[in-house]
């Protein structure tokens, strides 16, 4: 009989388990009845782990009784009670009794792989598809990750603060700016602290708002500034598109310029893209796959691989996805819409945990997130313009809509007429316009579990005066300045509040001025 079905070793564990009962109770993750190959031992085994759980006698004696009774006796070649009589017999120590334990859990596992490997080598010598051929690589590929050793205490409930003085001590002691990694943009910093390791960050936004460009920009920081491997997949965009679009966006040469070559017409900037190109690093631990139509598995598959093979067990990375959408794979098992963008978010927020990766992912925005509208009043700033979005908002962390400022509110937060604002509007996505003092787009936080220094609360209202002189509580957003792939932070709503204030006070000032003035 092969080593893998080594009939001894399952008697031997036997044996030691009625001599030291509390290794099973100490080692119930590494075993239990499929664990042993002979049926008769896999009885035995249940008869065992009942009296054990019922606070019952282990003794062998009353083992091999209860087995008399259950039938389990003379049976497979084995008298049962005989069998039980050696177990005095047989010398082992505690810790070899573990170590018994641990051998046939390992046998197991490899019997499992072993009927996996032997099935699929059948199917590989037979004459198969070429479609049958890719499952089958798959289906070998996914072995390596079935194939999991126990954890000794990974199902052992923990004294809630065992140790915890310590890293309390070792906080105070070894204060950080942060919890998470930095983002470019202080004041969300400052708010949620950064971006954290086994946590999902969703930025929601209609088409052509800039959501793959906010998840590139937060990628190529990551990277760069914390040397984060990261790990790009885009379901929309090939591989050399989002390669032009990061350098266009970490370098400041127009992407145009970068993808005809016409930097050569513009002797200033020819000079810069000559120095950027000298710069460039092609050793960056920055990583893009382009996944047009892949399934849930498939994407599973290729993230795991990245990770194991280029990052390394136990090593945060990042993960940015392009965005949550379905495709015909991921509908074919008569699967709703729904349903299929509900398992691709929980797999990839379990892969994450999985991987410690921080995921940024993106999903579409329906119409009543449209920040086309001429007028705010034409825009849901709230939870529902997400497409399913219980379940998108249950497994993220952070979920935040990007979207354009609207006229009245480009209006609103710089001071400046209609008729400016509605060319500003107008030239929005040309290249090099003017810089607004607080910027182009709103991101308005609607969910976000870890926060930082200066954490907003749950539904952060900020007092702001309207220019009928009245006031209006508003929901808290942070000011971005997008432009040619760049993104800039400019404060929050509160900044623009404390600007307005100041603004109003030289205008009160101006028509009031001081007695010690001179008056012309």
């Amino acid at each position: 009989m092969s080593k893998l079905y080594r009939s001894e070793l399952e008697r031997e564990t036997l044996y030691s388990l009625l001599k030291y009962p509390k290794t099973y109770t100490e080692n119930q993750s590494w075993i239990n009845r499929e664990s042993f190959h002979h049926p008769t031992h896999k009885q035995i085994f249940d008869i065992f782990k009942i009296q054990v759980l019922n606070g019952g006698s282990t003794d062998p004696v009353v083992i091999g009784e209860k087995c008399s009774e259950a039938g389990v006796i003379d049976k497979d070649g084995i008298d049962t009670k005989a069998y039980l009589a050696n177990v005095d017999l047989f010398n082992i120590s505690e810790a070899g009794a573990k170590e018994l334990i641990k051998d046939l859990s390992f046998n197991h596992i490899l019997r499992k792989a072993d009927d996996k490997i032997t099935r699929l080598k059948n199917k590989i010598y037979s004459s198969i598809s070429g479609e049958d051929k890719t499952l089958t690589i798959q289906e070998l590929q996914q072995i390596g990750n079935e194939v999991v050793l126990p954890s000794d205490e990974e199902h052992k409930p923990k004294k809630i603060f065992s140790g915890y003085k310590q890293i309390l001590a070792d906080r105070r002691d070894n204060p950080i700016e942060m919890m998470g990694y930095s983002s470019p943009f202080p004041a969300f910093n400052s708010a949620y602290g950064g971006f954290e390791p086994k946590m999902t960050y969703v930025f929601v936004g209609r088409g052509g708002i800039g959501k793959s460009t906010i998840l590139h920009y937060f990628s190529d920081h990551l990277c760069k500034a914390h040397n984060l491997p990261t790990l790009i997949l885009d379901t929309e965009m090939p591989e050399d598109f989002v390669r032009d679009r990061i350098f266009a966006m970490s370098t400041k040469i127009p992407n145009y310029a970068i993808r005809t070559g016409k930097v050569k017409f513009n002797p200033e900037l020819s000079l810069k893209f000559e120095d950027e190109v000298e710069r460039l690093d092609e050793d960056l631990p920055l990583y893009i796959k382009y996944i047009p139509d892949q399934g849930i598995e498939e994407i599973r598959q290729i993230i795991l691989e990245w990770y194991y093979n280029e990052v390394g067990e136990g090593n945060p990375c990042v993960l940015a996805f392009d965005y949550l959408k379905c495709n015909s794979k991921m509908l074919k098992n008569n699967w709703s819409e729904h349903q299929a963008l509900g398992e691709l978010i929980d797999n990839l927020h379990k892969i994450s945990g999985k991987i410690n990766a921080i995921l940024l992912t993106a999903v579409q925005a329906n119409r009543k997130g449209d920040s086309f509208n001429r007028s705010s009043d034409g825009v849901t700033d709230d939870s529902t313009i997400i497409a399913d979005s219980d379940r998108i908002q249950r497994f993220a962390e952070f979920v935040a809509e990007i979207r354009l400022k609207t006229p009245d509110e480009i209006v609103l937060d710089e001071g400046i007429s209609n008729e400016e604002a509605e060319e500003v509007f107008q030239n929005i996505n040309r290249i090099g316009f003017n810089d607004l003092r607080f910027g182009t787009h709103k991101m308005i936080v609607f969910k976000g579990r870890s926060q930082g220094e200066n954490a907003p609360g749950g539904l952060d209202l900020v007092s702001r005066l309207m220019p009928n002189g009245t006031y209006r509580l508003d929901r808290n957003f942070f000011n971005l300045h997008f432009n040619n792939f760049e993104i800039r932070e400019k404060g929050t709503l509160r900044d623009i509040t404390v600007h307005a204030e100041n603004r109003n006070d030289l205008m009160l000032d101006d028509m009031h001025p001081s007695d010690d003035s001179e008056l012309i």
